[in-house]
């Protein structure tokens, strides 16, 4: 009963504290299902959180703090992929709009498209969105850098609130941005060391193969600096190889794979997008047992429950797409 009136009483407060990182709420549902003995905790996730306590609680509550409730009647979604990932964002982003009667006005940029042409595309529809007179513009960036002089034009035309999610950008210009996301450094960190190192760390010299994305974001870049921090201190771990979306293919893999029995091949998918075509290669290859390969990877959980179970995937660093209801809140309750 305290640990359930403790998410009755903050649950408000949950969203506005963890505005730059998700996770209070989940962590309190997550303790209470533990006490209560659920069965069906998988013992191989690591969960992102946010640590409460008396000075951040008390800091949230003081005076300084000026909540403002914002009436927004349309959002602008730019949605650049199309991954189960980003689809299941997108219905929670749209599911959590019409509980609140906004709507929602789309921007579907093509994802075959070059990066920096996607980037050109976003940038437009920043532009289409203003015109249409939303009033707030939720963006998932494809690139980390060039949107300074993009940024400049657009506050001479008075941008409404800018939602960046998923990717920070290298440089939050104005106090009308938010980062709404996952702490990319603390991802990696908890998959390098409290996972990586704890349990996998022994005898055997390990090789990491990294999988990325298309792009090589900042959240990517953030995990990857993360582990390598870690692994950088134990002498048996090395990078052995880098593989990017436009490099994949089976071949690619396998030859990233040690030929020495000695040695512990992992594979650690930084891109959650990249999950389905790791799993279909292992699988056809059948490098699990082969080569006793494991896979780690960052992804929602709920979504790979048979992967886990089977031994597909040896760890996940949870990050859930529900960022729906957190994000309209963000533009609602906390006011630019």
């Amino acid at each position: 009963m305290i640990a359930k009136k403790l998410e009755e009483d903050f649950e408000n407060g949950f969203i506005n504290i963890v505005k730059w990182q998700l996770g209070g709420v989940e962590a309190v549902n997550y303790a209470i299902e533990i006490l209560e003995g659920s069965q069906n905790i998988p013992k191989a996730v690591i969960l992102n959180n946010y640590s409460l306590n008396k000075q951040n609680v008390l800091d949230f509550l003081s005076e300084d703090y000026k909540q403002k409730d914002v009436v927004i009647e349309s959002i602008g979604l730019i949605q650049s992929g199309i991954g189960d990932w980003d689809m299941s964002q997108v219905k929670s982003i749209e599911t959590a709009a019409q509980s609140k009667n906004v709507d929602v006005i789309k921007k579907v940029i093509d994802p075959d498209m070059s990066l920096d042409i996607q980037q050109l595309h976003q940038i437009e529809a920043i532009s289409q969105l203003i015109d249409e007179d939303v009033d707030a513009i939720v963006l998932s960036p494809v690139k980390s850098d060039g949107w300074d002089s993009a940024f400049d034009v657009a506050y001479e035309k008075e941008i409404p609130p800018l939602i960046i999610i998923n990717n920070p950008i290298e440089s939050m210009q104005s106090d009308r941005q938010m980062f709404i996301g996952y702490d990319g450094h603390k991802e990696g960190n908890l998959m390098g060391g409290r996972w990586l190192v704890d349990n996998l760390y022994g005898e055997e010299d390990i090789h990491l193969t990294i999988v990325g994305g298309q792009s090589d974001t900042l959240a990517q870049e953030e995990r990857l600096k993360a582990i390598t921090d870690i692994t950088d201190e134990y002498s048996r771990i090395s990078v052995s190889s880098r593989i990017s979306e436009n490099q994949w293919s089976s071949s690619s893999v396998i030859q990233a794979m040690s030929s020495d029995e000695d040695v512990l091949d992992i594979i650690v998918v930084i891109d959650e997008n990249m999950i389905e075509e790791v799993l279909t290669v292992t699988k056809i290859e059948n490098l699990i047992d082969k080569h006793a390969i494991k896979v780690l990877c960052f992804a929602e959980a709920e979504a790979y429950e048979k992967a886990l179970a089977s031994g597909d995937i040896t760890c996940i660093v949870d990050r859930s797409p529900e960022m729906g209801p957190l994000i309209i809140e963000s533009i609602q309750k906390n006011g630019f």
